[in-house]
């Protein structure tokens, strides 16, 4: 604050007030790649859950069926009674990667689910995980199959064989 001569002014100068600006805008540009980050790690988690979930609700379908089948869609079990998964679960998944790029996805993620038959039983799936966006939604893809562990890549492996144990291109 500045005082001039004998009467008082009560105040802040342009310069206080621009130095304060400049620290508030210094300190907002450096938490913001952290918060990027903490919203890509989020985004990952929801992912790797969402997949557990799916996983765990394919199991529950498969054992009873007569004979044991796993569904070709997953909206077949959203449309059950009791239903296995919510419709919005359901409906951010595909079965190819190009119509995965074209779902409007879950928290970031896309869910690729394919299917492996034998005539008209399912005997097996795989199901991936990709981000909508590459390194804006996440960096990771995670895929998951009947042995219900979660594995992941940091490149794009969506139409690798996610059947095998582990599937190509993934870790645990």
């Amino acid at each position: 604050m500045k005082r001039v001569g004998k009467e008082k002014r009560l105040g802040f100068t342009l310069v206080e007030v621009m130095t304060v600006v400049a620290i508030v805008g210094l300190i907002a540009a450096m938490s913001m790649p952290n918060l990027l980050r903490a919203k890509n790690n989020a985004n990952e988690a929801a992912a790797q859950a969402t997949l557990k979930t799916i996983n765990a609700a394919l199991e529950s379908y498969y054992f009873i069926q007569a004979p044991p089948s796993y569904p070709t869609d997953l909206s077949v079990l959203a449309s059950m009674t009791p239903p296995y998964l919510t419709t919005r679960i359901a409906s951010s998944s595909a079965s190819t990667s190009a119509a995965a790029t074209a779902t409007t996805g879950l928290q970031g993620y896309v869910y690729l689910y394919q299917p492996v038959t034998t005539g008209t039983r399912v005997y097996s799936y795989s199901l991936a995980a990709l981000p909508k966006t590459e390194n804006v939604t996440g960096g990771r893809y995670f895929a998951i199959n009947t042995t219900g562990v979660v594995f992941q890549t940091t490149k794009d492996n969506p139409t690798g064989a996610v059947t095998t144990d582990p599937p190509a291109g993934f870790k645990p």
